[in-house]
């Protein structure tokens, strides 16, 4: 249980940090992201159209996105980030 809840945790800071970064990224600031969050922000960023907000986490709200689509920027941010 505990391990399950530690994976929320990270899940959640990282939805966290990926609406920040939208943010930052629309505002036209510069900013850092781990791994992750650039990874949300590369595969996921252009298909967020809100967010659901409460008290204790954000959570993205996605229009569709098609398998294809979705294979197609995985392994775009693949070689972005490893094969140089």
């Amino acid at each position: 249980m505990d391990e399950e809840r530690n994976e929320q945790i990270k899940l959640d800071a990282l939805f966290y940090s990926l609406k920040k970064a939208l943010g930052y990224r629309k505002q036209g600031k510069n900013f850092v992201a781990s791994y992750g969050t650039q990874m949300l922000l590369d595969v996921f960023g252009d298909y967020v159209i809100s967010w659901q907000e409460d008290k204790q986490r954000v959570r993205p709200v996605l229009r569709l996105i098609l398998g294809e689509e979705l294979a197609y920027r995985v392994a775009t941010f693949y070689k972005k980030w490893h094969e140089n």
